[in-house]
């Protein structure tokens, strides 16, 4: 849920205080111009923006409103009233307040109808009454008891650690079980729990590799960045380890993002994972991820991580500056908070990165798959025992040919994507 936008003139600025008290009391974010607007700042743009984002539209009147000829209230309400017409018609978004009765102007919003068509809120007969009115309508998010949907029950609590983390892995999962979920959401079709996983091949020694990182992480909390060529499968190893802790919902799992990283655009820790948490929460705004995130990491206990991040595929941005994002995640507060996951090509890695990061990251550079990866990949296309064709591919394997083992017979040119059946992209 993004803010909530009040407008009001000034002579109520103190009813406007003691509202928003409550409001922000009540687990909300409110959008004030007085406090949200910079110096040298387009206030016109800027306003419009805020508007347009808000869950809320908050308009205040009184006797004030009335006795004025000019405000800038009345810039704001004809934006927002532009912004009402774009909504479905019968969608809560502006609410009328009185802090004066009879103080609604007769202003048109749509054809046939004006602000006083709209159901107010009144402050001036009973406060609590009205404020209580209010917040039936405003309802905070929360996090469902099942963990990860934000929901919009009458709970009014903070969100916290726990349910945010619920919320992250609900995310993920859901993403992990559906091909065009995880296409949108994580930047490829690795459904890795699709079917329960019956088409995914382990890559075992990746799989042990990212093991050994994770339960040593306490003592040695560096990156991990998982190396591999195209079609190596790095992207589903790192899924498909993710997946099987998912599965056992194991509790060293922290609050997780899984960023593809194309779509990484700030080279800033804390904006970018604000950013992340309000994407897969759907909840609040930016700004309130901003400060829980804070939170979060200066309350965690040590040694373990209060987050995972995983940035898949470094060289899918190559113009990024990678290296100023990690070197903020190697600073207070976020040092020895963060656990950060990273795959990436071989060579953009050792031009970009190895000279940099050499001593302060692990990696593991993943291999061509084996002969029992590849008849592991048959068997479950249910081509076993394998045709002629197979045993030739098999033998070609066997004797180091790169292509035959790079490209997964049964998994696809991306490592392990099967088809609409539950069988390979090409064999």
């Amino acid at each position: 849920m993004g803010h909530i936008f009040l407008s009001y003139v000034r002579e109520d600025q103190h009813l406007v205080g003691r509202l928003v008290a409550q409001l922000e009391q009540a687990g909300f974010e409110i959008w004030l111009d007085r406090e949200q607007l910079k110096p040298g700042q387009q206030w016109q743009s800027k306003i419009r923006q805020a508007i347009e984002e808000a869950a809320f539209f908050i308009a205040c009147f009184s006797e004030a409103n009335q006795a004025r000829s000019r405000s800038y209230t009345n810039e704001e309400l004809t934006l927002a009233i532009e912004e009402l017409r774009l909504r479905p018609t019968g969608q809560t978004w502006l609410i009328p307040v009185e802090f004066s009765k009879d103080s609604v102007p007769d202003r048109s919003i749509r054809a046939g109808e004006t602000l006083r068509d709209i159901h107010r809120v009144d402050l001036h007969t009973d406060w609590e009454d009205g404020v209580r009115r209010l917040l039936e309508v405003i309802k905070p998010p929360s996090v469902s008891p099942k963990g990860g949907v934000f929901q919009d029950p009458f709970l009014t609590s903070p969100i916290d650690y726990a349910q945010t983390r619920a919320a992250s892995l609900f995310y993920l999962r859901s993403a992990f079980e559906d091909a065009r979920r995880a296409r949108l959401d994580l930047g490829q079709r690795i459904n890795v729990l699709e079917g329960r996983g019956r088409h995914v091949v382990e890559r075992r020694q990746a799989s042990e590799a990212l093991d050994s990182w994770w339960t040593g992480w306490p003592e040695d909390p560096r990156p991990f960045v998982l190396l591999g060529q195209e079609g190596m499968g790095k992207t589903w190893a790192l899924a498909s380890w993710l997946a099987r802790r998912l599965a056992s919902e194991d509790p060293t799992l922290p609050l997780t993002l899984f960023l593809p990283g194309q779509t990484v655009g700030s080279s800033e820790a804390l904006p970018l994972i604000a950013g992340a948490l309000f994407t897969c929460t759907g909840a609040r705004d930016r700004r309130f991820w901003s400060r829980r995130v804070e939170e979060f990491v200066q309350s965690s206990p040590v040694p373990h991580p209060v987050l995972l991040l995983v940035l898949d595929g470094l060289n899918e941005q190559p113009l990024f500056d990678w290296q100023t994002l990690l070197e903020s995640f190697r600073s207070s507060p976020w040092e020895n908070r963060v656990a950060i996951l990273l795959t990436c090509r071989p060579a953009y890695w050792s031009e970009t990165f190895d000279l940099e990061f050499r001593n302060t990251v692990q990696s593991f550079e993943i291999g061509p798959y084996d002969d029992d990866e590849l008849a592991s990949a048959l068997a479950r296309k249910e081509r076993w025992p394998p045709d002629r064709q197979d045993v030739e591919r098999l033998a070609a394997s066997a004797a180091g040919t790169a292509q035959s083992r790079s490209h997964c017979p049964a998994l696809g040119s991306r490592g392990a994507e099967w088809g609409r059946h539950g069988g390979p992209v090409s064999l």
